[in-house]
């Protein structure tokens, strides 16, 4: 019940964020960079990182999301699940954290793969959940990057994804 309100208390705090900051300037795609997308994030006070598609080619979409609402969706699914979503205080302390840290000092040379994520709705929950990248995205979060894109090979989450947490332009961008 304790942890409950905590993450209660902590999506009431970033919806109230996401009202004063207003729309997120939108992460950049890279040019030439590979045969893999990739995309240059903005992320305060820090130096540029990168991130790319974990697959040239593929039914799967990239969703440019806003770091606030992504977490919000993130934080719905509720604490006690083995992806939920730390609170934002905390994520520095997850265990792999060290190496996101590693992984974003790389640069272009070797972006990051993009999380790969879902929506999905149980009982009464609903929200985002992970298939791979929950460290690096604590690693976006923590350090306030205010979007970033993510993945999904999932046709429910793309609407989903967008509605919930997507930028308004541009819409899912379709790896092919």
């Amino acid at each position: 019940m304790f942890s409950t309100l905590k993450w209660k208390l902590e999506i009431k705090r970033l919806r109230q964020l996401s009202k004063q900051r207003g729309q997120p300037s939108l992460p950049e795609l890279v040019e030439g960079h590979s045969r893999h997308p990739a995309w240059r994030i903005k992320v305060p006070g820090r130096e540029d990182v990168y991130m790319c598609s974990p697959y040239t080619t593929g039914d799967g979409y990239v969703i440019l999301v806003d770091a606030i609402k992504f977490n919000i969706g993130w934080l719905q699914a509720g604490p006690g699940l083995d992806d939920s979503c730390k609170l934002r205080r905390h994520m520095p302390a997850d265990y792999k954290f060290h190496e996101a840290v590693i992984g974003f000092k790389h640069g272009i040379e070797n972006p990051v793969p993009l999380a790969e994520v879902n929506y999905l709705e149980w009982g009464r929950r609903a929200g985002i959940r992970f298939r791979n990248g929950m460290t690096r995205s604590f690693w976006l979060l923590a350090h306030d990057a205010p979007a970033f894109p993510v993945f999904t090979d999932c046709h429910y989450s793309i609407d989903k994804l967008h509605e919930m947490a997507g930028l308004a332009e541009p819409m899912p961008v379709t790896m092919i």
